[in-house]
């Protein structure tokens, strides 16, 4: 027997949350023994014990999982919950580090589309990603996203999963660009800066020319707008 599941959350479950993967295949050799099977219907109660130190218990249905999945550690604590409804996530989506703290909260509503603020934790009280999403399903507010070091890497606001604004930063917490004026996915105005803040490029009215670098300001390239349309990458 089969069941779909990414084969992280089996082996590093918390980077399965953040990933937002569950259909890879594997079987329940990739798992260990599994210790129970309780077939009711062609729904199964199955319990697994995984690499001597992780405990999953989950329900499956019709080859597919359907109700609480959850996973311990070898202490006994709680480590993730997951509502699902036939392989997609349908509630609250949690996980934990060892001590009990917070790593990810997600939440969906019955149409599987993500509700509410999501945050996603490095580790204890070490942001990760905060995104917030309206009752559609649709980003609306802030998303920030931080380096592991701390520092924002961008904060972006968006408006029914529209970009209106938005800010990204380097690794050392300077300036990299600015997006002020964002409509239906076409750039009117922003302006690019290099580690040490000097102004590398600007668009106005929707034209001109900025440059991106990586978060260390290295393996710049020049971007291209024209009419608020993007025209060309030097790296392209």
């Amino acid at each position: 027997m089969r069941f779909k599941l990414s084969l992280y959350l089996i082996t590093l479950f918390p980077l399965l949350i953040l990933s937002n993967s569950e259909d890879t295949i594997f079987s329940k050799d990739k798992c260990g023994k599994c210790d129970t099977i309780i077939n009711i219907n062609d729904t199964f109660l199955v319990k697994f014990k995984c690499n001597e130190s992780r405990y999953i218990k989950a329900i499956i249905k019709n080859d597919k999982y359907n109700g609480l999945f959850l996973a311990w550690d070898k202490t006994g604590r709680l480590r993730s919950r997951i509502q699902y409804c036939m392989d997609k996530f349908c509630g609250e989506v949690m996980a934990w580090d060892s001590l009990g703290n917070i790593l990810t909260e997600k939440y969906y509503n019955a149409d599987y589309k993500p509700i509410g603020l999501h945050r996603i934790y490095y580790s204890a009280n070490r942001p990760k990603q905060f995104t917030h999403y309206n009752d559609s399903g649709q980003k609306h507010g802030w998303e920030v996203s931080w380096y592991d070091n701390g520092n924002v890497k961008d904060s972006t606001l968006y408006q029914n999963d529209t970009l209106i604004r938005g800010k990204i930063f380097y690794y050392n917490g300077g300036l990299k660009s600015v997006a002020e004026n964002v409509n239906n996915r076409q750039l009117y105005s922003a302006s690019s800066y290099s580690p040490t803040g000097q102004k590398t490029g600007t668009i106005r009215n929707g034209t001109g020319i900025i440059y991106s670098c990586d978060s260390l300001g290295n393996n710049c390239h020049r971007i291209v707008y024209r009419d608020g349309k993007y025209i060309y990458n030097e790296s392209d």
